[in-house]
């Protein structure tokens, strides 16, 4: 015989965090997952290889583990990651790096195009993390540059998988 769970919230054990809802449609948030979203504002040209990229806009944080540029994994899991970058000149190729503990893991060149155009770039990884493993994104060309603007042209954004 089959068996019927019927739940509309489950909490932590302390019953102050909401870890599961589910509506009256059967939809499932999960409103306590480690996720962010950050854009740059501004333009930022490196001085050094493995510069790392700044974000100056949160628009999203679940958990604040992301901060100072860098996010921290508080629980052990598998994790997606994604940069998005535009490059403010086309003449030399600029390499943009996900670190993992400073390690570089994942790489995206822009490529060589006419002067005065810009290149977009997207950059995505999958991981297996553990406690306090931290993620950034880097610059590996000195005199680089990431194009910011209002629009987030260059962004950075992550999330617990499971």
């Amino acid at each position: 015989m089959a068996s019927i769970i019927k739940v509309n919230t489950i909490q932590d054990a302390t019953n102050s965090n909401t870890a599961v809802s589910v509506d009256s449609s059967g939809r499932v948030t999960l409103p306590q997952v480690p996720a962010f979203h950050a854009w740059k504002s501004s333009s930022q040209t490196s001085s050094a290889d493995d510069e790392t990229v700044t974000f100056d806009n949160i628009t999203l944080n679940t958990g604040s583990h992301f901060s100072n540029n860098v996010f921290t994994c508080p629980v052990a899991g598998v994790y997606f990651f994604s940069c998005k970058w535009l490059s403010s000149h086309s003449t030399d190729q600029d390499d943009i790096y996900i670190q993992v503990n400073n390690v570089s893991k994942s790489r995206s060149r822009n490529p060589l195009s006419a002067s005065n155009s810009h290149e977009t770039v997207t950059l995505t990884y999958i991981a297996s993390l553990s406690v306090n493993d931290t993620v950034r994104v880097t610059i590996n060309s000195s005199g680089g540059s990431l194009y910011g603007g209002a629009e987030g042209w260059t962004t950075f954004m992550g999330y617990l998988i499971g």
